[in-house]
């Protein structure tokens, strides 16, 4: 091989596979492509040239609204009081991500996109870099972590409600003569864990979000929060379960680029604001059947 042509390649020995994943889900945690990173690398080698997209939200606000704790006298009232109600969230703690992927130009010219925890369930995932390119081609490094959960059984027919915040910080510095450091988030859910994987549901291979992003500077720092909520049909006595991955790809030219020691991150915080320094909670919370029928009724008689 030519030294100065660099092909990418997945190095799962270095990996931990401690998490319960099946090997079919392996395989898919391992094959992400950032999409964004997919064509810049097309480009770099004559192909089309597309821009940046994010689903960032910044400064987010949840919709969340604390339930009123006075329900008054007046029918308005009571009824605002229960659909406060409706919005108390409960605290799944997830478990410890874990890393699956990881891609670097071979051979690995010095120390690669690296891991320095989580050592607990609640920590966030931290990493740094320290990369080089001696070379006039694009080279690329990834890596990706994920966890795997089981959240209590429904106790009733209804809908399971979840919401988070997939959070990145990034920094550091560079001398590349191009560079560009994504962070991507992956989430998938099925209503039965006994039936499917949650990296088998439908959506799960497409990107929820960037949280942060950079083009490469002297200095850059970029910091963001992606929010991601939703809903699933369940029936009495399922066990849901959920599937996160988070990823991180730097795509690089000529030079070098450093990613600080413990200033670049990657974590998932409650949606609701007040419980934001709790990191790795997913919040969720189970509907009965009917219930919000019955009160969205009641809101149009008023």
């Amino acid at each position: 091989m030519d030294p100065d042509q660099s092909v990418p390649r997945d190095h799962p020995d270095d990996l931990d596979d401690g998490a319960d994943l099946a090997p079919g889900d392996l395989e898919i945690v391992r094959a992400h492509v950032n999409p964004t990173a997919s064509l810049l690398l097309q480009e770099a080698s004559g192909g089309r040239d597309d821009s940046l997209s994010s689903g960032t939200l910044r400064g987010y606000h949840s919709p969340v609204d604390e339930a009123a704790t006075d329900l008054g006298t007046s029918f308005a009232s009571i009824l605002a009081g229960l659909w406060g109600w409706t919005d108390r969230w409960s605290c799944h703690a997830l478990p410890t991500f874990h890393a699956v992927r990881h891609i670097h130009p071979e051979p690995p010219p010095l120390p690669q996109l690296g891991i320095q925890g989580p050592d607990r369930s609640a920590a966030p995932v931290r990493f740094s870099a320290l990369m080089n390119n001696p070379t006039n081609n694009t080279w690329l490094w990834s890596r990706n972590w994920t966890t795997v959960s089981k959240l209590p059984a429904a106790p009733r027919a209804g809908k399971l409600f979840y919401q988070f915040c997939a959070t990145a910080d990034l920094s550091g510095d560079s001398g590349a003569a191009d560079l560009n450091v994504w962070t991507t988030v992956y989430f998938g859910i099925v209503p039965d864990s006994s039936v499917t994987s949650p990296y088998l549901a439908p959506g799960y291979n497409t990107p929820k979000g960037y949280p942060a992003q950079v083009t490469g500077a002297p200095l850059f720092a970029d910091s963001g929060a992606t929010l991601i909520e939703g809903s699933v049909p369940v029936r009495a006595g399922q066990v849901p379960s959920v599937a996160i991955t988070m990823q991180v790809d730097v795509l690089m030219g000529a030079g070098w680029a450093r990613l600080a020691p413990y200033q670049n991150s990657l974590s998932v915080i409650p949606a609701t604001p007040s419980r934001s320094a709790m990191h790795g909670c997913l919040e969720y919370r189970y509907e009965p059947e009917g219930l919000i029928g019955s009160l969205s009724s009641l809101h149009r008689r008023l």
